[in-house]
């Protein structure tokens, strides 16, 4: 019996410490999330907020020069694709594609491309065997 109470105290201080850890760790990536967005979000929103001003005082001119709006207009244009393609980023981080919606080859190699896309000084190469393609899993 004290033995068994004692596996018990155990398991319940292990659980207990696991619980301890995973909240720490939430606690990190959603401050980590939180950094990104505002690293990321901040110089966009503010080259947006430029831009939008550059064209309001355009608008305002008699003759607006063409190619001044299309300058700015462009600009525009740029900064809305990248935060597009960061927060599509971001979500895949918040919410990866699973296994059993891409397949095995597919996920390997979503992972890839966006641990690329954080590292772009690191080559990677890689080979994955076509037999790990979706349609080619056996049936569970």
């Amino acid at each position: 019996m004290n033995h068994l109470a004692a596996t018990l105290g155990e398991a319940v201080e292990d659980k207990r410490r696991l619980a301890e850890r995973a909240v720490s760790l939430q606690d990190q990536e959603r401050k980590e999330i939180a950094r990104e967005l505002h690293d990321e979000f901040g110089p966009y929103l503010f080259a947006l907020r430029a831009h939008a001003g550059a064209l309001m005082r355009l608008s305002d001119l008699r003759e607006p020069d063409a190619n001044a709006l299309r300058k700015h207009g462009g600009a525009v244009l740029e900064q809305v694709n990248a935060l597009q393609q960061f927060t599509r980023r971001i979500l895949e981080r918040l919410r990866p594609v699973g296994l059993a919606e891409l397949g095995l080859r597919e996920a390997l190699g979503a992972l890839l491309r966006l641990w690329g896309e954080a590292h772009p000084d690191v080559a990677i190469e890689t080979t994955i065997s076509p037999s790990l393609a979706r349609s080619e899993r056996p049936p569970i």
